[in-house]
């Protein structure tokens, strides 16, 4: 699951600094200095990149005593990412910080909000501390043991359609995480992050393993019901005006 978070995080992260209309394009992305780049550092192999492997498993040890070895659920993965964003902020651009965090962090926040509801003054705050864009992790069980499709399959299927949304993350330790990316007719497309690759210890181990894998189309209704949302938004936004003041 730290590895769909990952997944989550970057996608907000391209469509922020991208744009939504954004695919990659070998010659303009893996050149020096690239954007595509700086938003594939933060995710190296290293402890010096904000939202490593080894930040999101140090994090889980210290806020929650989670062993090295032990499951990351969506929302436990969603609270370590919004604490790393802390750090990672405060540390963005510095020359010598101990994380090596892009500038383009700087303007950026993150709001984790564990039992669905979104508080509509928290994200505001972060509006007026400084930020430009707010990164919304909204954490749901959408069922006991499995996902109650008749309850919440059209809502899941709308978020889709959604400008500001980011992706959904989904599993348990009794089944595969995967990031969940677009719907199609009664599938949803997902990302699987259990291919396993070699670690990525700089940026030119990323121009080496550059390639897209396959997506997949499971049906609806197969996926855990433990879920993680991603929204990107800004204060501009219709979304922050329709969230309700709760």
């Amino acid at each position: 699951m730290l590895r769909v978070m990952q997944m989550m995080l970057a996608q907000c992260f391209v469509e922020s600094e991208l744009g939504r209309d954004w695919r990659f394009d070998e010659a303009r992305d893996l050149a020096d200095g690239a954007a595509y780049l700086e938003i594939a550092s933060c995710f190296l192999d290293t402890p010096s990149a904000p939202f490593s492997l080894n930040n999101l498993v140090g994090t889980g040890q210290r806020m929650f005593g989670k062993e090295p070895s032990a499951w990351f659920g969506p929302t436990s993965s969603a609270r370590a990412a919004g604490h790393l964003f802390e750090a990672a902020t405060a540390q963005a651009g510095e020359e010598g910080a101990a994380l090596r965090a892009p500038a383009f962090l700087r303007g950026l926040a993150c709001a984790v909000f564990e039992d669905g509801p979104i508080f509509r003054q928290t994200v505001l705050e972060l509006f007026e501390g400084g930020a430009r864009k707010v990164v919304l992790l909204v954490c749901r069980r959408l069922g006991l043991e499995a996902f109650n499709a008749p309850e919440y399959r059209a809502g899941v299927e709308s978020c889709f359609g959604l400008p500001e949304f980011q992706g959904l993350a989904s599993g348990n330790s009794a089944s595969s995480a995967h990031f969940f990316v677009a719907t199609h007719g009664d599938c949803l497309l997902f990302l699987d992050p259990h291919r396993t690759q070699p670690a990525l210890h700089s940026v030119d181990d990323v121009r080496r393993s550059a390639a897209a894998g396959p997506g997949l189309r499971p049906e609806i209704g197969g996926q855990s019901p433990r879920t993680a949302c991603g929204h990107r938004t800004t204060l501009a936004s219709p979304a922050v005006s329709s969230i309700p003041g709760v």
